[in-house]
């Protein structure tokens, strides 16, 4: 999901686990009962800038219009950026990226607030020899029903080639492709499946296939948009664009996206 808002940072309230209860008699003693966690995220506001300078001249005399096409390449370029550390950030100076939190093997109840649950394929790094779409379907019920409402596969184009191999016991492709309203629209197993060219390929550990309500999961902050200050006067004959955005993003619900890690446990 993304926010946007007027401060250098955004922040939430973290509400993990449940409170406990017992039966108890009448006459019984009545023990103290765990409560769950409870505590705050938060998610701070990165920077991120590009500084291109252009003569005065190329300006007067271009037949293109060069700002323009600056504005547009600093855009693409500041997309790309964003969707890596959306994955892959360090955290430090950009937001944190949603492979670099913890991940375990322990179910919901029992695994505590800022790790993600994976799911082994059955092979050191590929799928299993045997009944390797099972692993799929252990995956996607692992995610809880409310969030499997609106949960989608998230994989690297070549993953989805290899995933789309993947036959049931009938030899009938796993993957649904087929085109609807002129798209080409795929999906597994009935769930979307979207290409994420910033997620690791298949191999030894890697977390190469996410399954869940993004949404949920993951948190885009946004301060202001894109802002562009245009400088011609500092240095006579350029003019030097210093162009900003400023955005973070972090997981704030670990329950709603799983992975599926190319390992044998």
């Amino acid at each position: 999901s993304v926010v946007s808002i007027g401060t250098d940072a955004l922040e939430g309230p973290i509400d993990n686990g449940e409170m406990d209860a017992r039966w108890v008699g009448e006459k019984e003693t009545r023990a103290q009962t765990d409560t769950s966690q409870l505590g705050m995220w938060r998610i701070p506001v990165n920077e991120l800038y590009a500084y291109p300078f252009v003569t005065q001249k190329l300006l007067e005399d271009a037949r293109i219009d060069v700002e323009g096409w600056i504005a547009d390449k600093a855009t693409s370029k500041f997309s790309r950026k964003e969707n890596a550390a959306f994955l892959n950030g360090t955290g430090a100076l950009q937001p944190r990226g949603l492979l670099t939190y913890d991940f375990a093997t322990t179910a919901d109840d029992t695994r505590p607030w800022g790790a993600f649950q994976y799911v082994a394929s059955g092979a050191a790094a590929g799928f299993a020899s045997t009944a390797p779409a099972d692993k799929l379907l252990d995956l996607i019920f692992e995610v809880k029903a409310g969030y499997r409402q609106n949960a989608r596969f998230l994989m690297a184009r070549r993953t989805v080639g290899a995933v789309r191999k993947l036959k049931d016991g009938q030899g009938n492709y796993l993957v649904d492709l087929r085109l609807r309203d002129g798209a080409l629209v795929e999906s597994i197993f009935g769930f979307p499946v979207v290409d994420g060219e910033d997620m690791p390929a298949i191999g030894a550990d890697a977390m190469a296939i996410l399954f869940g309500d993004f949404a949920e999961a993951y948190t885009i902050v946004d301060r202001l948009g894109t802002s562009v200050v245009r400088d011609n006067i500092t240095q006579p004959g350029f003019v030097k664009y210093h162009m900003r955005r400023r955005v973070g993003g972090g997981a704030v619900n670990f329950e709603a996206v799983k992975a599926m890690k190319f390992a044998t446990s």
